[in-house]
């Protein structure tokens, strides 16, 4: 993340105060049962930065809320043949990272040289997607084939030939998950490449999303957002409070 952040966490317990974002820091926090976030730029300049929200398993959700925040220096960072991959979370190139998540999770930041290759291994059936911040690469094929330093990404990107899938920046290509498959190939063409390739171990339940509440049943859901519409309202006169509070999910 470019240019400072500046964050304000607070749970029902404790205020974790304001924090600081500098450049390429990284920040993981767990909501849990309950946590007020808030976070506008301190800076002049523009900002550079990606979010992933994870999806946590019933048995989770209402965990005590928790925050870990990483240096640059402290996130692992290896280069190999033309390819340097920031191991946010995960496993690359024999090296995992120290964040912690709830469930198995990958979140890797791969740089890659003009016709440099990459081959990365994904646990088994685990869900996964990649995306590309800027340059192209072909994802798929076989390591095999030929280097094409002539490849040219096409407006839209995504485009199938025999070795890969052609992906340019900006583009998001979902990756599937076979009963051979443990890995993906990518090669960077044109350039080179920036994406980040992340993935994690299905949960296999169902989910209910309103705005910025999340659970597995829609009665859950449906709470979550009426608790949030009395807490950002008014509090009512006496004679009023008997009244039940608006929610607009149905």
């Amino acid at each position: 993340m470019h240019e400072a952040t500046a964050h304000r966490l607070r749970t029902a317990t404790v205020c974790c105060g304001y924090l600081c974002v500098l450049e390429y820091t990284y920040c993981r926090m767990v909501a849990g049962r309950g946590i007020l976030h808030s976070e506008m730029p301190s800076g002049d300049g523009r900002a550079h930065g990606l979010q992933l929200w994870v999806n946590l398993p019933k048995r989770e959700k209402a965990c005590k809320p928790s925050y870990q925040e990483l240096k640059a220096e402290a996130v692992p960072r290896v280069t190999q043949d033309g390819v340097t991959a920031t191991i946010i979370a995960g496993t690359a190139f024999g090296t995992t990272s120290p964040v912690r998540t709830k469930t198995p999770t990958m979140f890797l930041d791969f740089k890659m040289e003009r016709g440099s290759t990459l081959t990365q291994a994904i646990p088994y059936a685990w869900n996964a997607f990649l995306y590309v911040l800027s340059g192209s690469v072909r994802v798929g094929g076989s390591s095999a084939a030929a280097a094409d330093e002539g490849d040219a990404p096409t407006a839209g990107g995504g485009e199938r030939h025999d070795d890969g899938t052609l992906a340019e920046a900006h583009t998001t290509v979902t990756l599937s998950c076979g009963e051979t498959e443990d890995g993906v190939f990518i090669r960077a063409v044109g350039r080179g490449a920036h994406f980040v390739l992340i993935a994690g171990e299905p949960i296999g339940e169902p989910v209910v999303q309103h705005g910025t509440s999340c659970a597995s049943a829609r009665t859950r859901v449906r709470a979550l957002a009426c608790c949030r519409c009395a807490l950002v309202r008014p509090i009512p006169p006496p004679s009023a409070r008997c009244r039940s509070v608006r929610c607009d999910i149905t």
